[in-house]
């Protein structure tokens, strides 16, 4: 919901549940506890602060069909979006689930088919096409991508149709695409790729009335992606969206929801799948598949380890013990930064198990370092280690209770596990622990999230597991 520095009138809280309950059934958006929020969407949409004349237009909208309204609709939701949003996501998009699938597709010759259902100014469907043209570029005979992008927005598929984005769109964005992807316009904007664009459809789509498929082409979808969607829908449009989801994939398809959105408390036919710390849903998952996953650490990068490895060499031959109950000095305190440092990004280059050893290892020395059992059950969470990586975190939280990032992958692991009821725990420490940060402030370790952005996430995720009982 936008926000605005109006202040809030007293319409008639009878007309303003009749507009609550019309945008409900039409769009299947819940508002129920934000009045206050779809009166100031009113107050702006209408640009009216006369509560009489406030009325009227109310009344007036009462008899339209605002599915065709798109101009409330920008004031009723947020089309906030970039490419290659939540970077975790796209990696195992990248590393672990389209080459799988490019690998069955190739035998058969059948193309890959994806949905990006929500997708506002198309930013996340051209990023999964850049991604399927970069893993194809080496193949004797690619196979044939289509990807189907719907948003009820008429207004802002435009923009996507037209493929030109601003610098705001690429926040994100890794070098190597902006250069090979986009063609600079006019100094401040940016023009996809021709062929990229051709990979895309848009097309105007209502997830509460449908059509369920959106046509006959487009059925038998391998990965359909609806992030940041299910947050306003009512529970049960959220219920019957993700049965017709469930029902247009693949046997062997992927869903994907927004961090905040957790299916599987709502929709036990949708089964969480671990996949380096980022949770998919599958409508069954095959045994070789899950065996595959877990073992996700790749083989080491020597070149790297060659450089790296001496220092932790003479770390770890020093005679010298380090005393567990003194704070160390400030040189030292240097060198365990560095070292962790180093560590962190061993296992960024995908050097999982090297990884593993070296943190424990480093442990050995420095048990009271609440960071580094945090540093490992992050490490096991990416291996598929989950059990290993819950006991790292509560190490971690032991030495450390205020630790905000080891509470919020702790809550995630038992909302992952069934235990809703310590995820909740977690999450709602989590709450109280981001009071006492300034709402601009970066929440360490969250790759960049304001404590205001945090603190949505989390309030989302608490507020669906609670509609989920």
């Amino acid at each position: 919901m936008k926000k605005s520095n109006v202040r809030s009138l007293q319409v008639d809280r009878l007309l303003l549940d009749k507009v609550i309950e019309k945008i409900r059934d039409e769009l299947g958006l819940s508002f129920a506890d934000k009045a206050a929020d779809v009166e100031r969407a009113l107050i702006n949409y209408f640009n009216e602060y006369r509560i009489d004349a406030l009325h009227t237009k109310i009344e007036g909208l009462l008899q339209e069909d605002l599915s065709r309204n798109f101009d409330l609709l920008d004031h009723l939701t947020i089309s906030e979006t970039y490419f290659f949003r939540n970077h975790k996501l796209f990696a195992v998009l990248e590393k672990e689930i389209l080459p799988a699938i490019i690998r069955r597709k190739a035998r058969t010759q059948q193309p890959l088919t994806i949905w990006s259902a929500g997708c506002s100014s198309g930013e996340e469907a051209y990023s999964v096409a850049m991604l399927i043209d970069q893993l194809q570029k080496n193949h004797p005979k690619p196979i044939p991508a289509r990807i189907l992008a719907t948003d009820i927005n008429q207004h802002i598929l435009i923009k996507a149709r037209e493929g030109l984005y601003s610098n705001w769109s690429f926040r994100n964005m890794p070098v190597k695409y902006m250069k090979e992807y986009f063609t600079p316009q006019n100094g401040r904007y940016f023009q996809i790729a021709p062929h990229i664009k051709k990979m895309v459809h848009f097309e105007q789509h209502n997830l509460k009335k449908g059509p369920f498929p959106v046509n006959e082409n487009w059925k038998n979808f391998d990965i359909i992606i609806c992030r940041n969607v299910l947050i306003y829908f009512d529970r049960e449009t959220m219920l019957n969206t993700l049965q017709r989801f469930h029902d247009l994939l693949d046997e062997d398809g992927y869903f994907i929801s927004g961090p905040a959105e957790i299916p599987s408390l709502h929709f036990k036919k949708f089964k969480g799948q671990l996949i380096n710390s980022v949770i998919l849903y599958r409508k069954h998952i095959p045994p070789v598949i899950k065996e595959e996953h877990v073992k996700t650490a790749r083989k080491p990068q020597k070149a790297a380890l060659k450089v790296i490895h001496p220092h932790f060499e003479h770390k770890a031959k020093t005679k010298e013990k380090i005393k567990t109950d003194a704070a160390p000095a400030p040189e030292e305190a240097n060198n365990n930064f560095e070292e962790l440092t180093l560590i962190k990004n061993l296992a960024d280059l995908g050097n999982l198990e090297e990884a593993r050893k070296l943190t424990q290892n480093y442990l050995l020395r420095n048990n009271l370092d609440s960071h580094a059992h945090y540093l490992l059950g992050t490490i096991y969470l990416e291996m598929g280690k989950t059990a290993e990586a819950e006991k790292s975190f509560q190490k971690a939280l032991y030495l450390k209770p205020d630790h905000i990032m080891a509470h919020f992958h702790l809550a995630n692991l038992y909302t992952f596990n069934g235990r809703i009821k310590d995820s909740r725990m977690h999450f709602t420490n989590v709450l109280n622990l981001i009071r006492s940060f300034d709402p601009q402030q970066e929440i360490p370790g969250s790759e960049g999230m304001s404590a205001f952005q945090f603190k949505q996430m989390v309030e989302k995720i608490l507020k669906t597991s609670r509609l989920a009982s």
